[in-house]
């Protein structure tokens, strides 16, 4: 999806539910730090806008209830989040190893651009050798890794804004290599 449309917001969603079937979620998220994927994920859980709990004037008594209540619920949540920031891909696959090897059952990774390739190469190369060896890793693995990615900013020059697997970043190779891919979209308002 292009910025700000949602990819997080669905990962989020994705990995509560999932974690609140009590399986075991991986999170790489390579962009934003722990803490706001917390308090994303709490804002979920406790129904109080996320800015709200960010930079907003302070909660009343009843929104302390639901926020004590929300934060206990997500404490027993198994999701283990890695925020290293410019990972490269091999350090990536080690620790997505390590997250199975803990029992996770999925693997979420936030976003495909921050990871870091082999630099000696164009940007095309390094974007393809990413995706082979995430494509490899799913296989070796034997379990779903998700993959965020924006789409190509040339879709804003378009009358139809709608996105299609052409418009994917970088490398052709996404579309090879995954066994689904979603194109999140939202109208202009």
């Amino acid at each position: 999806a292009r910025p700000r449309i949602g990819k997080t917001s669905m990962m989020l969603n994705i990995s509560a539910n999932m974690a609140r079937s009590s399986h075991k979620v991986g999170i790489f998220s390579i962009e934003m730090d722990k803490e706001e994927l917390d308090i994303s994920l709490l804002s979920a859980e406790s129904g109080i806008n996320a800015m709200r709990l960010r930079f907003g004037k302070g909660p009343d008594r009843y929104d302390w209830e639901d926020i004590l209540e929300a934060s206990e619920r997500k404490s027993t949540w198994p999701i283990i989040i890695d925020d290293t920031g410019a990972l490269p891909i091999m350090e990536l696959c080690r620790r997505a190893r390590k997250m199975k090897r803990i029992g996770c059952e999925v693997i979420f990774i936030d976003q495909f651009s921050k990871i870091k390739g082999d630099r000696r190469k164009n940007k095309f190369e390094e974007a393809t050798e990413i995706v082979e060896r995430l494509g490899d890793l799913k296989k070796e693995l034997r379990m779903p890794v998700v993959l965020l990615a924006q789409i190509n900013r040339k879709l804003e020059d378009r009358g139809n804004k709608k996105p299609n697997l052409a418009d994917l970043k970088n490398t052709g190779q996404l579309e090879e290599e995954a066994d689904i891919a979603l194109l999140l979209h939202r109208e202009e308002e």
